[in-house]
C-alpha cells in the first residue's frame, strides 16, 4: 500500500524524490486528452476527483524559464475541481487554455534528470511572470502512450490542514481516444 503522506514541509523537497522517467520517454507522449484521476490521501478529506486534461505543445510564443535545465514542453487545461478536495491554492484557473494569458496547466521537463511535472493553476503567464506560492504540482513517476501516473500536492506553501501536512495524494491520466482511433 502506497504511503498516505508523502511529502511534508519539513523533510526534503517533492522534486528530490522523484523517480527519473525511462530513457525511451518523450514529452510528446502527453500530447492529447486524458481523463484525469486525482486521489487525495493527507491534509485533507480523503477523496477522489476526477476530469479531462488537454495538453498541447508549448507555442513560440511562451518565454521560457531562466533556468536552461528545466524547459516548458506543454501547455493546456483541465476542468478537475481542485479545490474539492481541500485548501489548494490557484493564481489562476486550471480551466484557461487562452493565447496570451497563463495557461492553466503547464508541463515541464528536466531532460538531465529525466523527470516531468504538471503545474495546475500556477498562473505563470506567457510573459515570463511567475507566480510562486501557487498551483497544484503532479510529479509524473510514470508515462507512456497510454497515460501517466504519480503524486502531487499542493504549491501553496501557507496551504497546511491541521496536522501541519499540505493537500496531497496520488493520480492517473488515461488518454481519452476518439472513437475508431487506433492504440498507439
Amino acid at each position: 500500500m502506497a504511503e498516505r503522506v508523502w511529502y511534508h514541509p519539513d523533510s526534503t523537497s517533492a522534486q528530490s524524490a522523484s523517480p527519473s522517467l525511462p530513457s525511451t520517454f518523450k514529452p510528446s507522449q502527453l500530447v492529447g486528452r486524458f481523463r484525469l484521476t486525482v486521489v487525495a490521501t493527507a491534509g485533507t478529506r480523503e477523496t477522489a476527483i476526477a476530469g479531462t486534461l488537454r495538453l498541447r505543445p508549448t507555442p513560440s510564443s511562451f518565454r521560457q524559464p531562466q533556468n536552461p535545465a528545466v524547459r516548458i514542453v506543454l501547455v493546456g487545461s483541465t476542468d478537475v475541481p481542485l479545490d474539492s478536495v481541500g485548501p489548494v491554492t490557484l493564481a489562476g484557473p486550471p480551466s484557461r487554455d487562452v493565447p496570451g494569458l497563463p495557461p492553466g496547466v503547464l508541463v515541464s521537463y528536466w531532460r538531465a534528470h529525466r523527470q516531468a511535472s504538471l503545474e495546475v493553476g500556477g498562473g505563470n503567464g506567457y510573459d515570463g511572470s511567475v507566480t510562486e506560492d501557487a498551483g497544484v504540482l503532479f510529479d509524473i513517476f510514470t508515462a507512456d502512450s497510454e497515460g501517466f501516473t504519480g503524486r502531487w500536492v499542493s504549491g501553496g506553501l501557507i496551504v497546511r490542514s491541521t496536522d501541519g501536512v499540505p493537500p496531497q495524494g496520488y493520480f492517473c491520466a488515461a488518454r481519452i481516444r476518439r472513437a475508431g482511433a487506433p492504440p498507439n
